[in-house]
């Protein structure tokens, strides 16, 4: 993940979309663990182009923290609780519902 994130930063989008696509077919995609979908998924939504993708991911993120659990995050080494990930995912949300409605905002 921490390549991934590097290739970001450096901005390699495409090659960063490329390795977390990897991983997350490694985790089992939808299926995998709840921990792995939304870290793959919060940092896969931020190398989209289109930000109808950057919404599904970022929805995708959203659904496995709130499938997630306290003792999961505790077992991945961090301190916080899952409630600490909700504001920066319904931030990256209400960014990408921003993104949408202003074009048609312009266009009416």
């Amino acid at each position: 993940m921490g390549d991934g994130i590097g290739l970001r930063e450096r901005g390699e989008r495409e090659a960063a979309r490329r390795l977390f696509a990897e991983l997350w077919d490694e985790i089992g995609g939808d299926a995998g663990d709840t921990f792995h979908r939304c870290a793959i998924a919060h940092f896969m939504a931020d190398v989209q182009d289109k930000v109808e993708d950057e919404l599904a991911w970022d929805l995708r993120a959203l659904a496995a923290a709130e499938a997630l659990s306290d003792d999961r995050v505790a077992q991945c080494g961090l301190s916080t609780p899952v409630a600490a990930f909700y504001p920066s995912l319904h931030l990256n949300l209400g960014e990408c519902y921003r993104n949408i409605a202003i074009p048609r905002i312009h266009q009416s």
